[in-house]
């Protein structure tokens, strides 16, 4: 029914005797709406007075009891199919337009009439079950949010109503207390009066306080934040549902007293024999007993969204409903309905404990002055029928949730008597242990123990000794409730707790009785971390006492007992750690060997250390920056005191400075000190635990993004290398700290580039090197680690929707080896990590894009990206360094080998005979990088040559002889399984073994530097020059002995390639001095070839090989080269002598010099024949125009000593 209509008529009609039934009718129930409208009319234009006194005489003759009378008789239905449902209609159309006058606020008159009605109706309307439904369905969570208001006002005025009325009714005076005024109600009159007796009943109860719980949890304000807050429906939710749920406790508890008064009245062989049945009152669950369940499991909701809406409030209150939520929980432990009822005692205690809370809570709701909520407190202190830890939990509740603006702690602390108390209640809550209110305990402790003063302490000490000295294990509770007077009266307390921090003794029962001491101390200093005492300001007296802890707790490291080590890694963890590194880095420096030992170990545990949660504590990260800063900062002694003291003047300021320099280290120093701090870390790495190894990482990539241009950090990274190499977990961890790194980043645009331009050049710098530092990061790993990892772990197993960590690491590096606008070296140094992670597939991939630049179409050469396949170069580079020729299976090595010979000879002599293309210093080093290519894989497959083995060498020998170029591209089974060869001596053209490939590609590079000689196509002499230096690169690797193992250009420490034998040099000058020798001699026979000036480049690369060689095989005291590569290269120094050409001369003397002060100069190659060509030579030589001009005086030098020689 509209508002309109119930304010049809004004008449105020005062005294039902102004109405009779001849003025006003009542309407007929058959009128429905229409005549319960007129019903509303007439009731509304009565006061509360005629209200009250009609339905006090429902039976009279006026007006307003008719209407009354009509309001019962409208929900009287005939039985039928539907009757339910109409009854439910019709009860609504009594109650909603009450509620809606309930809301208006221009109407005050209406509302206390609308108030009183709805009381009659829930307290003593002959239909009120039907009524409470009617009020249920209101507050379902679809309704309307006024709705569910209206009905919490109407049933908070009603409880008011119905509390009053009982009060009143009582036969005897009894001096209110804090929870009569909320929830404790007298017993159950006998009479038919209604509002004797509570209208809900316990279902009832548990269902509206489960409908209020969904209320409060989902109709809260929520900011744009996400906070949730308080609102008039949820602030009034709230507090009905406390009362309601104090109200079902009592309900319970006098189910329990009904229920014992009936037992008590049964017969003894009836009671003996419940005794003995299965179904007692222990097994058998009651009906009010899973309803006052239900309720609680709604009320933790209830308290649960209350402590989110309640962050406001003080620490006090916080902690009380910690400790609420707890009792709850241990009572609903129960409520599985397959469990045994608890025991009569647990419930009536349970509901004991609750109407005390209840009533505490429900004096939030009630703004009173602090005098009144001390009062209360003191009331709930003197409670001697309860137990002392809920007269805490009770006080501290109506404290913690006090309206006064005067701080409740400062409220506490000017009341003497509550002090004591609620002092007193909290030490005996917690070092009795009690489950449930500790943590209202401790807060208490916070706000009273620092203003307790020495006098206050006094009372307590020998309680905290007697905790102390007990061999009992201490619990969590005390130690907290100890911790907390330590961090006061730490003077006191600390020296009690250094006597127990002792290592083990050799006496069994007194190192049993110490050990439970030490554990018992650690857990007390645990509760100080937890306080973060270790971290506070404190004063410098009480900072000493602080120290002398610490050091204590770090001596344990190394005790004999795993929990006391355990729990002292957990405690170091949440220390300060740049005090600790500060100090033990500073003895790692010291003389002393015994200091530096356990300094080292102390670093350790540091950076080893994990707190209780779990986490890493901040010791590596304090460690990095000590070694970072270590040749800047000024070295402290920290045993001094005063110099960590804050400077408050400039003279302190002058005098600290003064102090810090007093100790400095030379260079030499330096770099010995930074030696044993990296072999911390290197120790650090092979220490590292498979789970702890993500910590780590993520804390070094981090740096090392932040500053990549500090050495320092690489250096780190390099000791830590060999470790992440032999983790799974550290690779995994790595890759995808890097790939999340590298996505945050993202790609760069031209507006990127754009916008660094227009900064200044360091920005570009700056963009350069953040791009450069996670790819540097990964090239510190072995590639072959990364690969084998990715190879063997399930990475495709990742499940829907999640992807892989081989794909992520592989796309976030083709973002950049793929896009153009990216610096030039990160593309370079992406694409050779890509490869070397991806060994399987990318020879395929490196054959295809060089594919895509070097063909055989001349309009395509002129389009060669000279960048772009240097990267791809590079790439194959990175692969062959890490090549693992003797892990991989024959299968594996078969392939690698075919597509290795497969991309030389589709494309490096190609680039080879590439001429003015391009920038002349892009194409040098695009060639030079293929010679390097070359080089590393005649390195990498030389030590697999097997010198007994000569068919393969021989034919393919025999071909150079009879000038038969060999085959640059071998029909590969492997790559193309379709295509069959079908020669006879395919196997020679294929290489499918490393020695193989040594034998292939040795006469191949050589068929091309002798072709030109041959006078075969001489447009090929660049070709054949670049080619030479290659085998040039080869001896000189060899002679240096730095790359007798290929993997040692990456990673020192792992050896992936059988080591070159120390022959090696000999027999690679055995295998090429036959063939270059003779066509060496053939051209500087011919004065007409040899003086040409294009063939003059190409003999003197020859002759710098045979140089090159022969310096090699002097390294080789067990063997030398054999006669005929001695008699060759003897032949080439004597024929160059002679040659006109002044480079061929020198290179020739060299040759010959090199020779005379090894083994290969034998008495067979001294003929009178030489000799006389080699003074002849000699003296062409001495003659000539650029020794004249003395343009190279060290050959004029080299030249008379070699005259001596001969003479």
């Amino acid at each position: 029914m509209s508002d309109l209509a119930l304010e049809q008529d004004s008449r105020n009609i005062e005294d039902s005797r102004h109405i009779s039934q001849a003025d006003t009718a009542v309407p007929k129930v058959t009128e429905g709406v229409k005549g319960l409208g007129h019903v509303f009319l007439v009731i509304f234009q009565a006061s509360r007075s005629t209200l009250r006194k009609a339905v006090a005489d429902l039976q009279g003759e006026n007006v307003i009891s008719g209407a009354l009378r009509t309001l019962i008789a409208h929900v009287e239905v005939a039985d039928g199919n539907d009757r339910d449902t109409v009854e439910m209609e019709r009860m609504q159309e009594i109650s909603r337009p009450l509620l809606d006058r309930v809301l208006k606020k221009s109407d005050d008159s209406g509302k206390k009439v609308a108030f009183a009605l709805l009381d009659w109706l829930m307290l003593e309307y002959p239909h009120r079950q039907l009524m409470l439904r009617a009020l249920s369905a209101d507050l379902a969570p679809l309704n309307d949010k006024k709705r569910k208001l209206a009905v919490l006002l109407a049933l908070e005025h009603t409880l008011q109503t119905q509390r009053k009325s009982r009060s009143a009714s009582r036969k005897t005076s009894v001096k209110s207390s804090p929870i009569m005024n909320t929830t404790q109600m007298p017993p159950d009159t006998a009479g038919k009066d209604m509002s004797s007796e509570f209208f809900l009943d316990g279902q009832t109860l548990s269902s509206w306080i489960a409908l209020i719980a969904d209320i409060i949890h989902n109709d809260g304000a929520i900011a744009s934040d996400g906070t949730r807050s308080m609102t008039r429906l949820t602030t009034l939710a709230f507090d009905i549902s406390i009362v309601l749920s104090g109200i079902h406790a009592d309900q319970t508890l006098q189910e329990i007293t009904s229920e014992e008064t009936a037992r008590k009245s049964l017969l003894v062989v009836e009671a003996i024999s419940e005794s003995l049945s299965e179904g007692n009152s222990t097994t058998t669950r009651t009906s009010y007993v899973d309803t006052l369940m239900d309720s609680m499991a709604s009320m933790h909701r209830v308290i649960k969204d209350f402590q989110s809406w309640s962050a406001r409030e003080n620490a006090l209150a916080t902690a009380a409903l910690i400790d609420t939520l707890d009792i709850i929980l241990r009572f609903n432990k129960h409520q599985s309905k397959n469990r045994a009822q608890p025991p009569t005692e647990v419930i009536k205690s349970f509901a004991r404990t609750w109407k005390v809370i209840s009533s505490a809570l429900g004096q939030r709701s009630i703004a009173s002055a602090l005098t009144a909520t001390l009062d209360q407190a003191r009331t709930y202190l003197q409670m001697q029928d309860i137990p002392p830890f809920l007269r805490l939990l009770a006080s501290c509740l109506v404290l913690g949730f006090c309206s006064s603006t005067t701080p409740i702690d400062q409220a506490i602390q000017k009341s003497g008597d509550i002090k004591a108390s609620l002092l007193a209640f909290s030490n005996s809550t917690l070092t009795e242990d009690i489950p449930v209110g500790k943590h209202a305990a401790l807060a208490l402790q916070d706000i009273l123990i620092p203003v307790l003063g020495e006098g206050g302490f006094d009372i307590v000490k020998n309680q905290i000794i007697t905790i102390l000295s007990s061999t009992a294990n201490i619990s969590e509770s005390s130690a907290s409730m100890i911790a907390q007077y330590t961090m006061v009266f730490p003077a006191f307390i600390i020296p009690e707790l250094l006597q127990r921090l002792q290592k083990t003794g050799n006496d069994l029962l007194a190192n049993d009785m110490q050990l439970v001491k030490t554990r018992n101390t650690l857990r007390i200093v645990e509760a100080l971390t937890e306080k973060d005492y270790f971290l506070k300001t404190i004063t410098s007296e009480d900072e000493k006492y602080r120290e002398l802890l610490e050091d204590a707790v770090i001596g344990l490291l190394q005790d004999t007992d795993v929990m006391v080590r355990l729990t002292s890694s957990q405690i170091v963890a949440t220390l300060d750690p740049a005090k600790i590194v500060n100090k033990f880095a500073y003895d790692l420096t010291l003389t002393d060997k015994g200091a530096a030992s356990s300094a080292e170990l102390v670093l350790l545990e540091c950076m080893l250390s994990q707190r209780k949660d779990g986490s890493l504590g901040g010791g590596f990260s304090a460690f990095l920056d000590y070694i970072r800063h270590f040749n800047n900062a000024p070295r402290l002694d920290p045993y001094k005191k005063g110099e960590v003291s804050k400077v408050k003047s400039p003279a302190q300021l002058f005098s600290k400075t003064k102090r810090t320099a007093v100790r400095s280290l030379k260079q030499a120093e330096v770099e010995e000190s930074l030696d044993r701090l990296f072999r911390v870390v290197k120790k650090l790495g092979e220490s590292i635990p498979s789970l702890l190894w993500s910590s780590f990482i993520d804390c070094l990539v981090a740096k090392t993004y932040g500053s990549p241009t500090d050495h320092l950090l690489i250096r780190v990274w390099n000791n830590f290398a060999p470790s992440i190499a032999n983790s799974s977990d550290a690779i995994a961890s790595l890759i995808t700290a890097v790939s999340e790194l590298m996505e945050k980043q993202g790609v760069v645009t031209e507006d990127m580039l754009d916008h660094a331009l227009e900064a200044s050049d360091e920005a570009i710098d700056e963009l350069r090197l953040a791009r450069l530092s996670p790819l540097l990061i990964l090239k510190t790993v072995p590639p072959y680690a990364i690969a084998r990892y990715l190879k063997t772990a399930d990475v495709m197993s990742a499940g829907d929707g999640v992807e892989s960590i081989s794909h992520k690491i592989t796309r976030v590096l083709k973002s950049r080896s793929e896009n153009e606008l990216e610096f030039g070296l990160v593309r370079k140094l992406a694409l050779g990590i890509l490869h070397g992670m991806f060994p399987d597939s990318s020879l395929e991939t490196v054959h295809a894009h060089l594919a895509k630049q070097f063909t055989n179409e001349p309009s395509r050469l002129e389009r060669v990206d000279l960048e772009d396949g240097r990267s791809w170069i590079f790439a194959l580079y990175n692969w062959v360094l890490n090549w693992t020729i003797q892990s991989n299976s024959k299968e594996q090595t078969e392939r690698d080998i075919a597509w290795l010979y497969r991309i030389i000879g589709d494309f490096f002599y190609r680039i080879m005979a590439i001429t003015n293309l391009g920038k002349e210093q892009d194409l040098y080093k695009l060639q030079l990088g293929a010679l390097d290519v070359l080089s590393k894989i005649l390195l990498a497959t030389a030590p697999f040559y097997d010198p007994t083995k000569k068919t393969l060498f021989s034919k393919r020998l025999d071909r150079i002889s009879k000038n038969q170029a060999p085959s640059t591209t071998a029909k590969i089974e492997e790559i193309d399984d379709n295509e069959q060869d079908e020669k006879e001596d395919a196997s020679s053209l294929s290489p499918k073994s490393p020695e193989d490939l040594f034998i292939s590609l040795l006469t191949d590079i050589l068929s091309h530097i002798i072709r030109p000689m041959e006078g075969q196509n001489q447009s090929r002499i660049p070709q054949a020059v670049c080619l030479a230096n290659v085998l040039v690169m080869t001896m000189q690797s060899l002679a240096s002995g730095t790359n007798t193992t290929i993997a040692g250009g990456t990673v020192s420490d792992v050896n992936v390639h059988p080591p070159s034998s120390k022959w090696t040099p000999c027999l690679i000058m055995d295998l090429i001095t036959p063939s270059l020798g003779a066509n060496l001699t053939s051209i500087l026979r011919d004065d007409d070839l040899a003086s040409d000036g294009h063939y003059t480049p190409l003999i003197q690369a020859c002759i710098q090989i045979l140089y090159t060689g022969a310096s090699a095989a002097a390294t080789v005291e067990e063997r030398t080269t054999n006669r005929i590569t001695n008699h060759w290269a003897m032949d080439v120094a004597v024929l160059g002598l002679g040659c006109t050409e002044f480079g061929v001369a020198v290179a020739s003397l060299k040759l010959l010099a090199t020779m005379s002060a090894t083994k290969m100069m034998t008495a067979e190659l001294l003929t009178a024949t030489n000799l006389a060509a080699i003074r002849k030579g000699f003296t062409r030589l001495h003659q000539s125009k650029e020794l004249q001009a003395n343009e190279a005086p060290e050959i004029t030098t080299l030249l008379d000593k070699m005259w001596e020689m001969v003479a």
